[in-house]
């Protein structure tokens, strides 16, 4: 992968719905369960995020050795994260118009990305740290913390790999860091679009991170 602390991004952006003869052509070199997985969400935007996800974790996974058939080797922990083993570690995430991966060999990775969109803010208050809180509502840019904060912590969750089953009072955030579960996750602010938030967490310090745009045609 390059460097020895290397973590890489991929990442796709989507305008439109693909023509039926590409989706269908995409589809059908995906494995059946993923096919039907895919298949289960009714809005055309979210099926495509995960048919490009896919086609990502394939093609990273391909680049790192394994075979095009690769997915059909993943396992699903008994939280619903999908694995391969323990050479490579990868996590996805969806917002808007944008596809994320994250990829590593040196430990677990979680990554994800949000469209700053209007939103009431109290409605959220629960899913932020108190402190962390006081911050956002003294804030001159409410909503940008806001998502910088949350996609902080949802990186940090989906790295650990175990979901939001932690009280929200023993997150801990100081600085660039996020602890669950007594684990520190070094986070890191990935600029893709200045629309949208996106960080990254990781289990070491310094990352060499590598962004690049998979086109997907």
């Amino acid at each position: 992968m390059g460097g020895e602390k290397m973590v890489e991004i991929l990442y796709t952006r989507f305008y439109e719905n693909l023509p039926k003869k590409r989706w269908n052509n995409f589809l059908s070199e995906l494995p059946k369960y993923v096919q039907e997985k895919i298949m289960r969400y009714r809005k055309w935007q979210d099926r495509l995020a995960s048919l490009y996800g896919r086609v990502i974790i394939q093609r990273a996974l391909t680049a790192h050795g394994y075979n095009k058939h690769c997915l059909e080797n993943l396992s699903i922990t008994e939280y619903g994260k999908p694995f391969i083993d323990d050479n490579v570690y990868f996590n996805l995430s969806h917002s808007g118009e944008y596809v994320v991966c994250s990829v590593s060999e040196k430990g677990r990775v979680g990554i994800d990305i949000e469209k700053v969109r209007p939103i009431v803010l109290s409605h959220y208050q629960k899913i932020i740290p108190p402190k962390k809180w006081k911050e956002i509502i003294w804030s001159d840019e409410k909503e940008q913390l806001f998502y910088d904060y949350w996609t902080m912590i949802e990186s940090a969750l989906k790295a650990d790999g175990r979901g939001f089953s932690l009280p929200i009072e023993d997150i801990i955030m100081n600085g660039h860091e996020v602890i669950l579960y007594d684990k520190t996750w070094f986070i890191t602010k990935v600029n893709i679009d200045h629309h949208y938030c996106c960080n990254l967490a990781t289990t070491i310090s310094d990352p060499v991170i590598s962004v690049s745009e998979v086109r997907i045609d």
